[in-house]
């Protein structure tokens, strides 16, 4: 697994998938663009990747998941809200959840939630993060995990 690289934001997030093969994604978007992504968010101080996946799911869904292997990782610079971010992202699996209340602190940032199968994404106009989720996500649902995190592009 990359180390964080150096100037980068460290964040996690979390490919939560549920009995019925779909992946939870919030939509996210700010004045330029709307898309979709996996719940996760920015390590606090002191905070290892698996803790922030966990809280962020939590805060963001109300969903307390027991994370599974570490799949993905990216780094990408982005605009955001008008400025420029640097971020470095791991993708943990969560096949294991309990419901356990509403969001806690969800962010201004996303409208909604929503449980997509593989054929909606691939037959989908929407903009996806990262861009390539439905060829990533085949791998995911037939539960075979790389042995190390791969680049999982922007």
């Amino acid at each position: 697994m990359a180390d964080v690289p150096m100037g980068s934001r460290p964040a996690a997030r979390v490919v939560l998938i549920n009995a019925q093969q779909q992946v939870l994604l919030l939509e996210a978007h700010d004045a330029e663009a709307t898309w979709w992504i996996a719940p996760g968010g920015g390590l606090e101080e002191g905070e290892t990747f698996e803790d922030a996946a966990r809280r962020e799911v939590e805060e963001e869904t109300g969903i307390v998941v027991e994370l599974g292997a570490c799949v993905w990782e990216r780094h990408h610079r982005y605009a955001f809200e008008g400025a420029q971010h640097d971020q470095y992202e791991r993708f943990y699996v969560a096949l294991s959840f309990e419901q356990r209340s509403v969001p806690s602190k969800p962010d201004a940032y996303v409208r909604s939630q929503r449980w997509w199968s593989l054929p909606e994404i691939l037959a989908s106009d929407a903009r996806f993060a990262p861009r390539r989720l439905g060829v990533l996500l085949p791998e995911i649902f037939a539960r075979r995990f790389p042995r190390e995190p791969i680049d999982c592009g922007v």
